[in-house]
């Protein structure tokens, strides 16, 4: 084995976490709590997932989803990082934990906006039914 690899990665290392692999051959339907997930996929997906038997839930975008839309403002314009590569989303995390800036979702609710399950707890409503009143006023 190459030295340097070898330090790099398993030298000084602490024990890594678990993970489990999704991919179309390999449908892994639950993970235990503490077990990363992986997904393998070709093109981009929406992961709709709970960590309470779907009570509440969370829809999260693939990572190539975060790239293309997090970053495209500043894509489009031709702005580049420091290091002249395009910003994806890891740029756009780092540059908010460097300067300590408020994640958009964190502004909106400073304003008074609420989250999807916040409505439904004030109007005592599932949040299938805020999302259909949503749909039914456009």
């Amino acid at each position: 084995m190459i030295e340097a690899a070898y330090d790099r990665y398993v030298r000084g290392h602490r024990e890594r976490r678990p993970i489990e692999v999704w991919k179309f051959n390999r449908q892994v339907t639950t993970v235990a709590i503490g077990t990363g997930l992986r997904i393998q996929a070709n093109s981009p997906f929406l992961l709709h997932w709970t960590s309470d038997e779907w009570l509440h839930f969370t829809d999260g975008g693939s990572w190539q989803d975060r790239c293309k839309y997090g970053a495209a403002p500043e894509n489009e314009r031709g702005l580049h990082s420091g290091e002249g590569h395009r910003f994806c989303a890891r740029y756009i995390a780092r540059i908010q934990r460097c300067c300590r800036l408020r994640s958009r979702y964190d502004r909106l609710r400073a304003k008074g906006l609420l989250t999807l399950p916040a409505m439904a707890e004030l109007l005592g409503i599932s949040m299938d039914q805020v999302k259909t009143r949503r749909y039914r006023r456009k």
